[in-house]
Order: C-alpha cells, then sequence, then structure tokens
C-alpha cells in the first residue's frame, strides 16, 4: 500500500476496503447456499413429479 505520509487515512482506506470485500463474501456463500438448496428441492421434486405425470 503506497503511503502518502497520513497512516489515519490509510488504515481508514483499509478498514473500508476490507468491509466492502467482507459483505461482498458475504453476499457471495447467501448465494451459494440458495442454489444449493433449489438443486436439492428440484432433484427432490423432480422423480416425484414423473412417478406422478407417468401413471
Amino acid at each position: 500500500m503506497i503511503r502518502l505520509g497520513n497512516i489515519k487515512f490509510d488504515e481508514a482506506e483499509e478498514m473500508r476496503r476490507a468491509k466492502e470485500e467482507a459483505s461482498i463474501a458475504k453476499h457471495i456463500v447467501t448465494t451459494n447456499f440458495l442454489m444449493f438448496f433449489i438443486t436439492v428441492g428440484v432433484l427432490r421434486i423432480v422423480p416425484y413429479a414423473i412417478k406422478q405425470w407417468s401413471t
């Protein structure tokens, strides 16, 4: 990180960036969980639906 002689500003910038990265990571994890649950739900429903339609 480039030091501009203003350490306080630098630290604030680093904190802000770290917070942004954490929120992005949290968003990705949430999306992955949602996709996982949707996939599992579809995989569990599809065979049942096929059984219903085939009879």
